[in-house]
Order: structure tokens, then sequence, then C-alpha cells
């Protein structure tokens, strides 16, 4: 999922040293708004990690990560089918199931995020994983990490520029060649476990050593903007709507992408995470809110603030503005004060 705004993977060494330099001592990890999961999975051979995303599709793939200390064995399905499921999916040619990839996100439904070739390759994929789930031939967490893969690999094939909040007129060279499905990266560690809840809710119930926040903090909404990943994980019939195919029903709209509710949102949040002994946040120049409001709100509620900042030059040319250049923000809220105290 390296094609997805946000992506901390460039990240992680920061957030490791910054955790280190500060001398916290942890054994706990919650990542409240994972996304792809990258620091969920980084942190999991060092803490007893939780995460959480209310989007579907990222809640599959932090099960996917966290079920697993490794990558799956698929030991069932290889006795039977005497290959790797991922292979055997790429080898696929025939199925009587539903065609909602062909039929809605192909030239076939007069959008053009897939080849019909490819659209019918991802359809056949997603059919199967549910066909061997029901004759239990596999578990259910394999399902959701072969699930994860295909998610990974439509997301690194659609004819867009990054996101699916559109798609290309023409088919870009990538996207002309016929996908194939691959296994998602992932590291070795402790199994942990995901959420799919609204963070601010699932907060309060929260008791961890580190809570890790990293919210959109820009006005680009996940929910529009990886619509296409939310209907191939869900696989429903859902009506599509307008020249993107953006899902009828969207109930996901994040309050951290509008200025007039995220410092509110975030305000909210860090006041009911209670049992949340350090908070790190990671933040861009970019945002929306700003980084003196951060400070102040994070110093109402702990003990210390400190702060790391570092430039970020992967996403210059994505938001060029007049906020100049784009930096990235760690943000440390340590010791958390007591109740009676704010």
């Amino acid at each position: 999922m390296k094609r997805y705004i946000g992506n901390k993977q460039k990240l992680l060494h920061h957030i490791d040293e910054f955790i280190q330099d500060n001398n916290i001592k942890a054994n706990s990890f919650f990542d409240l708004f994972s996304g792809t999961g990258s620091v969920a999975d980084y942190f999991k051979s060092k803490y007893d990690v939780s995460a959480n995303d209310i989007m579907y599709y990222s809640y599959v793939i932090l099960k996917a990560k966290l079920s697993f200390k490794s990558s799956p064995e698929f030991k069932k399905f290889v006795s039977k089918y005497k290959t790797d499921p991922i292979n055997h999916i790429n080898n696929l040619t025939n199925s009587n199931g539903k065609k909602i990839i062909f039929e809605n996100f192909s030239p076939k439904g007069g959008r053009k995020y897939f080849t019909e070739e490819n659209a019918i390759k991802i359809d056949l994929a997603r059919n199967f994983i549910d066909d061997i789930l029901a004759q239990k031939e596999i578990t259910k967490n394999e399902w959701y990490y072969l699930l994860a893969c295909i998610i990974s690999t439509a997301n690194s094939k659609g004819n867009t520029t990054g996101t699916f909040g559109a798609y290309l007129k023409y088919f870009s060279a990538s996207s002309i060649k016929l996908i194939e499905f691959k296994h998602i990266e992932m590291n070795v560690g402790n199994k942990g476990v995901a959420y799919s809840l609204d963070g601010k809710k699932l907060v309060k119930k929260i008791e961890t050593d580190i809570l890790y926040l990293d919210p959109p903090y820009t006005a680009i909404d996940y929910s529009q903007s990886y619509h296409f990943l939310e209907s191939l994980a869900l696989y429903d019939t859902n009506e599509y709507k307008g020249i993107t195919g953006r899902r009828i029903e969207n109930l996901k709209v994040s309050k951290y992408t509008k200025s007039t509710t995220a410092l509110e949102e975030l305000t909210e949040t860090i006041k009911l995470a209670k049992g949340a002994k350090n908070i790190i946040i990671s933040y861009s120049t970019h945002g929306i809110i700003s980084l003196d409001e951060i400070k102040k709100l994070l110093a109402k509620f702990y003990k210390e603030v400190k702060l790391k900042k570092f430039e970020y030059s992967k996403y210059r040319n994505v938001y060029k503005n007049d906020k100049g250049d784009l930096y990235e923000v760690l943000i440390l809220g340590k010791g958390r004060k007591k109740w009676n105290q704010y």
C-alpha cells in the first residue's frame, strides 16, 4: 500500500527514535487511526500492539498484519490444492460469481479504473476467497490476509494518479499490464488486536503506555479518495454513483478533514484518552490545525510536551501551496496529568 496518502513507511525509524530519545518505558502501543497498518506492523515486534481504523478496508489489512506472527502457512489449503493460495488465485480462469468490479469499475460500467481483463481477475479472486472460506478450506484470519493481498495489489494497479478520487482518461502503461496478485509485506512479531470503530468512542476504553495518533489533518477525505478499496473489501450490492463510482451510502466522513471541526475533534479525543500514559501525534505542517494549537492542547493534559521536526520530501510535489516547505512533526505528550489538574 505504498500508493497511499499518509503512509508512514518512511517515518517509522523516526517514530522509534523519538520514543527511545525521550526514554519512554512501554509495553503496549495503540495506533488509533491506523490506515494501512505500517506503524502497528512495525511496532508489533517491540510492544503489545492494538490498532484501529473506521474504514473496513483498513480493518482488513490490520487483521491480516496483526493476526499472525508472520505470514500464514495455509496448511489446509496447501494440503488440498498443493500450491500457495496467491499462486492459485493468479491462475483462476472461470467463475460464476458476482462481477461487481467488472460491472462498475471497468469500461463495461463506463469507468476506467481497471481494464476489463483486470477487473475480471479481481472479481475472480474476490469470489474465490469467499468460496474457500465457506468451504472451510481457510480460516477467517487467513481470509482477511488474502483479501488484504487483493486490496493491496488492486490499489497498485489502478488507472489513477494515486487515489481513487478519479481515473485517468487513457489507461496508463502499468494499468494495462495483467494484474498479478502478491503477498503483502509484513514484519515478524507478536500477534495484535484490530478494531474498526469510531476512534473517539474507542479511545475512552483504552489503557496503553503509548497512544499514537495520526488522523487525517488535510481536506482529503479517505472515504471518498479510496471509495473503491472500501467497495472491494465489502463486495456488496451498494449503488455506485457519478463518474467516479462513489458509494451511495457513505457515513464515514471524518471531522478531521474540515477546518471548522478538526481541532474540536482532536481535543475531545485527547480529553477522553484518560488511559493513555503517553501520546505521540504525527503531524504535517501543511495540516489544517496549527502546530501551536496542538502543543497547547497536549500541555493541558500531559506533564511534558516534546517535539521533533524534520523535512519529509515525499509529498513536496503533491501539496504545493502557500504554507512553504513541508515538514513532518512528531509531538509527544509525556506523563498524563491527574484528572483534577485540568
